[in-house]
């Protein structure tokens, strides 16, 4: 009887085995098929679609400067990567990438909006709404009109803060604050 008992043990134990082996073999599989699906060609990237704030920015210098930074096909491009490629453009302050089924990509941009020049005289690099300092092509903007901020670096939006709380002041008694400095 104690032979039969454990024949029967063997046997359920080994039936066991083989299940749970059979279906890691089975996701295993269907792993395998799920990535090469991912890699078709017809999922590769055939669109972008630009929106949002493109003023200093076209397509051709967008193309230029962010497109061979976008690999892989709609399962597989990394979106942070796509959207670090697009913020390193000049004048783009943030992107936000989104997929959209079954091969495109849409790009919404906020450009910087130039507040400021930052630096010594001749310097381009400018300080945008939010007191963060930018470069660009300073000769896409009329600079001799945009008062100038000088500070040590990491102080822009504080420089900035206070040169938005002082220009009231100026601008009662039809002044205008051309530079700020913080030593």
């Amino acid at each position: 009887m104690s032979r039969t008992l454990n024949a029967s043990l063997d046997i359920r134990l080994m039936n066991f085995t083989a299940s749970v082996l059979f279906a890691i073999f089975v996701v295993l599989l269907m792993g395998f098929a799920l990535a090469r699906f991912a890699r078709l060609p017809l999922f590769a990237i055939g669109a972008i679609e630009v929106s949002g704030d493109v003023a200093h920015n076209n397509a051709i210098n967008l193309r230029a400067n962010a497109l061979h930074h976008i690999q892989g096909t709609f399962f597989t491009v990394d979106l942070t990567q796509a959207r670090a490629a697009f913020e390193a453009v000049p004048w783009v302050r943030q992107a936000v990438v989104k997929r959209y089924f079954p091969n495109r990509l849409r790009v919404n941009l906020q450009e910087h909006r130039v507040m400021a020049m930052w630096g010594a005289e001749g310097d381009t690099l400018m300080v945008n709404s939010f007191g963060e300092v930018f470069e660009g092509n300073s000769g896409d903007v009329e600079t001799d009109e945009l008062p100038r901020l000088i500070g040590p670096a990491g102080q822009s939006q504080k420089i900035w803060n206070t040169y938005q709380a002082l220009q009231p002041a100026y601008a009662s008694l039809d002044m205008m604050l051309d530079q700020l400095e913080m030593t």
